[in-house]
């Protein structure tokens, strides 16, 4: 494999792991709602933490860095590019909303409602979904 297979493949990988935790936060922010007793909220607390500290950020990082990389091995530049940048873009402010909204939920309560962090998951599949649409609207 040549060295833009790899990194496109680390890529792909990055961007799946990225969104996978950005879909999965909302549904952990809903729980801190339910959850009951001190320990119980210790731990999902920190299992919320590690979901973005540990797995969804490192994942961003190294998919901003890989597509970085491939711009200038890429033929394909103009507008596409514009477009998918402004689509990843938009997937970083959501990300960086969420770690926001992480502080908030462990300093004041009335941030635990869990339809209001269900709903969440809407911005994030409507921003995955402009990403994919604009990856398959790629020019050749």
């Amino acid at each position: 494999m040549t060295f833009y297979a790899w990194i496109k493949l680390l890529h792909i990988a990055a961007i799946a792991a990225w969104s996978a935790g950005l879909i999965y936060l909302p549904a952990l922010f809903a729980e801190h709602a339910r959850v009951e007793g001190e320990e119980s909220f210790r731990r999902l607390r920190h299992r919320t933490r590690l979901t973005y500290v540990v797995f969804t950020s490192p994942a961003a990082v190294i998919a901003v860095v890989t597509g970085t990389l491939m711009i200038p091995l890429v033929a394909t530049l103009g507008i596409w590019l514009v477009y998918k940048l402004a689509a990843v873009g938009l997937l970083v402010l959501v990300h960086v909303y969420f770690g926001r909204l992480m502080g908030l939920l462990y300093e004041d309560p009335r941030w635990r409602s869990p339809l209001q962090h269900l709903l969440l998951l809407v911005p994030v599949l409507v921003v995955i979904s402009l990403v994919l649409v604009v990856i398959t609207a790629k020019p050749i």
